[in-house]
């Protein structure tokens, strides 16, 4: 099953993660688009996400082995997806994937700069565009204008003979 929904706030996701789990949908891949999701047992799972971007596959595996270790399973997100999404493996490790309030505020850092670093890519668009959609209507209108100019000469060159 796939699910289309847009989340700005971390722990609303989580929690909406939770509800689908305990319906008996498991999160099997996020796309920055949609959420793709497999039909499994209810359960109570205890879902949390960190927001991460890596330069190398092996920053990545190393990154996932470290909450392997820590006692959650990476259920969804690449390399470069950001949102990097865990599942709680057993009852004997922390609550959080965090271990402090720094960590988890860091989360929220790295996804404001990448809101940021997107709209100043896309910041020179509206003017571009704004640019294009007046000049193409000044294009036309000049084109019109000269045509009307020329045919205008035409018909004085016609009556003069």
């Amino acid at each position: 099953m796939k699910k289309y929904k847009f989340f700005s706030d971390f722990q609303k996701e989580e929690k909406w993660l939770e509800i689908m789990a305990a319906q008996g949908w498991h999160l099997k891949e996020y796309n920055n688009i949609y959420y793709t999701f497999e039909p499994t047992p209810p359960q109570q799972a205890n879902i949390r996400i960190d927001f991460r971007d890596f330069n190398s596959q092996q920053d990545f595996q190393d990154y996932r082995s470290l909450f392997e270790d820590s006692g959650w399973r990476h259920l969804a997100g690449t390399k470069n997806s950001g949102n990097q999404y865990f599942i709680r493996m057993d009852g004997d490790c922390s609550e959080d994937i965090f271990s402090d309030s720094a960590s988890r505020v860091g989360r929220y850092k790295r996804q404001a700069n990448m809101w940021l670093t997107l709209a100043l890519v896309f910041l020179p668009f509206p003017i571009i565009l704004e640019w294009y959609f007046v000049a193409i209507p000044l294009a036309f209108f000049i084109c019109a204008l000269y045509a009307w100019c020329e045919y205008k000469k035409a018909m004085k060159r016609d009556d003069n003979q």
